[in-house]
């Protein structure tokens, strides 16, 4: 009966962290920023606030699939980090703010 537990709560700890690296592997942190270059949508930011607002984006479920947003009307910025540099797309949609990178993720910004 105690082997039975044992095997039981090993089981649903290599379960949960199978689950974990699956989701992290699906939906990638984003990169840390080094520098933005480009245009940012219609609200001011000063020169830290961008880059702030960059840092506190949650990321989503939704999976970036195409090459630019399904949107019509978003601004582009390219971000240079340690690992290379990106576009990302800028755009409002259901009075959320989203930060796309096309086949990276798609990032909720408060």
């Amino acid at each position: 009966m105690k082997s039975k537990l044992i095997v039981s709560a090993a089981v649903i700890v290599v379960l949960l962290t199978g689950a974990l690296i699956v989701f992290d592997s699906v939906f990638p942190k984003a990169p840390a920023v080094k520098e933005v270059f480009g245009t940012v949508i219609s609200v001011e930011y000063d020169d830290n606030g961008f880059l702030t607002m960059l840092e506190s984006a949650k990321r989503t479920r939704r999976m970036s699939v195409n090459d630019a947003p399904t949107v019509s009307e978003y601004k582009t910025a390219t971000v240079n980090t340690e690992n290379g540099s990106y576009v990302c797309y800028i755009y409002e949609e259901y009075s959320e703010t989203y930060i796309e990178i096309p086949y990276v993720g798609i990032y909720r910004v408060k």
